[in-house]
């Protein structure tokens, strides 16, 4: 073997379409992986971007609450929630189209800011309706429910959703106290 002689062949780079079919590659495989931490994360902190709660039964936790419940007693509680899902059907509807028509007036052009500020109007009107119907579902389920399984959902509640319920107690003054004297 002599100095001039190379034991490995030198290192090509990609050249033309290689090259972009490499960045294209790349660039839907970051995609791939921006939903999917995307979802995972929506997913973990159960984020609703919509406001609110969304779906009232699941601002309680109704139905993982039912998961809980012996079997035969979480169907018993199922079939009296499932019975109004007619009534509930049309107002997901009507709360789905009033954001598609609030999105339409924000990507409009010319924008019109009373279109929008009417149509964020009708999202506003169509989710209370609907929330009034789920919680209307929540009522007719807790009026089923022994005295032990409305405490034990309603502990549920708070626990799901402790900062709606800071400054509710005695030991929440008290955290809140704390917090402010640690708080620079």
């Amino acid at each position: 073997m002599t100095n001039n002689e190379t034991l490995a062949a030198p290192a090509m780079a990609p050249t033309g379409k290689w090259r972009a079919l490499l960045i294209c590659s790349l660039a839907l495989n970051l995609l791939v992986v921006g939903i999917a931490a995307g979802s995972v994360w929506r997913h973990r902190h159960h984020h609703n971007f919509a406001g609110g709660g969304g779906r009232g039964t699941e601002e309680i936790g109704l139905r993982s609450f039912l998961k809980t419940l012996p079997p035969e007693r979480a169907k018993e509680l199922r079939t009296l929630i499932k019975s109004a899902k007619p009534e509930l059907k049309p107002l997901f509807d009507a709360t789905r189209a009033a954001r598609r028509t609030a999105a339409d007036a924000m990507s409009a052009e010319p924008f019109d800011k009373d279109k929008l500020t009417g149509a964020f109007g009708k999202i506003d009107e169509a989710e209370a309706a609907m929330k009034a119907a789920a919680r209307s579902v929540i009522t007719n389920a807790a009026s089923q429910m022994t005295a032990a399984e409305r405490l034990a959902l309603a502990e549920r509640w708070k626990a799901r959703r402790a900062k709606f319920f800071r400054g509710t107690t005695d030991d929440d003054k008290d955290d809140a106290k704390q917090d402010e004297k640690e708080t620079p």
